[in-house]
């Protein structure tokens, strides 16, 4: 039924002080888990980024919220990606509506 009195960071320790005293913990004996990535691959198929670290691990990221469809529909639609994620689209009929149309001959 100790209460402590205080905590400090002193250099590369925790302190902790209580009635019987202070308790010093160094803070590098606790360690971290700094790891290099080894591998990183991404699925267009299913969505998921796959990271691979140093020690063996995996772990997987869907990206599927992040995915767009584009469908062309049934005229002369055309979509064009530039690459960086922009894209075009090119009809020679913009509404798509063959009850609309015009005959000229």
């Amino acid at each position: 039924n100790e209460v402590n009195t205080a905590f400090a960071v002193v250099g590369a320790d925790l302190q902790i002080t209580d009635s019987s005293g202070t308790l010093s913990v160094p803070l590098a004996s606790i360690g971290s888990d700094d790891q290099t990535i080894t591998d990183l691959s991404y699925d267009d198929t299913t969505n998921i980024l796959t990271i691979t670290l140093e020690d063996g691990n995996t772990s997987t990221v869907s990206l599927a919220e992040l995915s767009e469809t584009v469908v062309a529909g049934t005229g002369a639609v055309t979509v064009t990606d530039d690459g960086n994620g922009n894209y075009t689209v090119n009809s020679t009929d913009p509404d798509e509506s063959v009850t609309n149309e015009v005959n000229t001959a």
